[in-house]
């Protein structure tokens, strides 16, 4: 009777099924990478949150020394969306974390 797809605006579930989305999306882009990161200063097991002036970065840890990095890119610039690089993901850590900071 209930299927929760927690997948977002651009649900390819919800799509598939032919739901429209009713809720509001947020005029902002967000890079998101599941990475190993070291020099983090955390326990492995606490998730950090960063607040920087170019945009807040939150590091959730996952399972085998992985974490999930979410980044806020700021406002949205419309268009087609491209996937951030391993060097994208690194020079978002180091600015907005600290340079002691590795992703990989």
């Amino acid at each position: 009777r209930w299927m929760v797809a927690c997948d977002g605006a651009h649900s390819s579930i919800r799509k598939s099924l032919g739901l429209e989305f009713r809720g509001e999306t947020l005029p902002y882009d967000f890079a998101l990478a599941d990475v190993r990161v070291d020099g983090l200063g955390l326990p492995a097991d606490e998730m950090g949150l960063f607040l920087h002036a170019e945009g807040m970065v939150v590091v959730i840890p996952m399972r085998n020394g992985h974490s999930r990095l979410i980044a806020d890119l700021g406002p949205s610039r419309g268009g087609e969306r491209t996937t951030p690089t391993l060097d994208d993901i690194q020079a978002i850590a180091a600015s907005r974390i600290g340079s002691a900071v590795s992703v990989s």
